[in-house]
């Protein structure tokens, strides 16, 4: 249903140098990525204006992935805070929990962009409902022609 793959979100992290090195301390697996998906498809029907058929797969794909690296990293805060203490993996002393303010901080970043982006494309959802015509490039309505079957735009 998502617009976004476990994939992209692996790829967009791996593929920003700023977001890659923070994130070195923990790997999240396939079903973390999609619980992340998951509660950025229900944060988005949270989020004020509120449209009654809203469906959260009709976000620009963009939109979406926002929405996800914020739960992604916003996980990753609690991770980090939950188990701050040092760990030993293969006789290798791994410092753990030292990141989690960065994690926050990117994950609000995210969180207020996210929001922002659906907010907006809500407010367009919802004027073109009220009043038949396309405002935003983001969300453009079923029909481009009046009752009688005539262009309006």
């Amino acid at each position: 249903m998502s617009l976004v793959t476990v994939t992209e979100v692996r790829n967009f992290i791996k593929d920003h140098a700023s977001l890659n090195k923070i994130f070195v301390e923990r790997e999240f697996s396939d079903t973390e990525i999609l619980q992340a998906i998951y509660w950025q498809e229900q944060m988005s029907l949270s989020i004020p204006p509120f449209i009654t058929d809203f469906d959260p797969a009709t976000l620009p794909k963009y939109t979406a992935l926002l929405g996800t690296l914020y739960q992604v990293f916003f996980s990753a805060s609690m991770w980090s805070q939950r188990n701050n203490s040092n760990l030993t993996e293969q006789g290798i002393p791994v410092a753990v929990g030292q990141n989690a303010n960065a994690y926050l901080q990117i994950a609000e970043m995210f969180k207020t962009q996210y929001t922002e982006a659906v907010n907006v494309f809500k407010r367009a959802a919802n004027l073109d409902a009220m009043t038949n015509y396309s405002y935003s490039p983001y969300y453009s309505s079923s029909s481009d022609t009046d009752d009688d079957g005539s262009s309006y735009q």
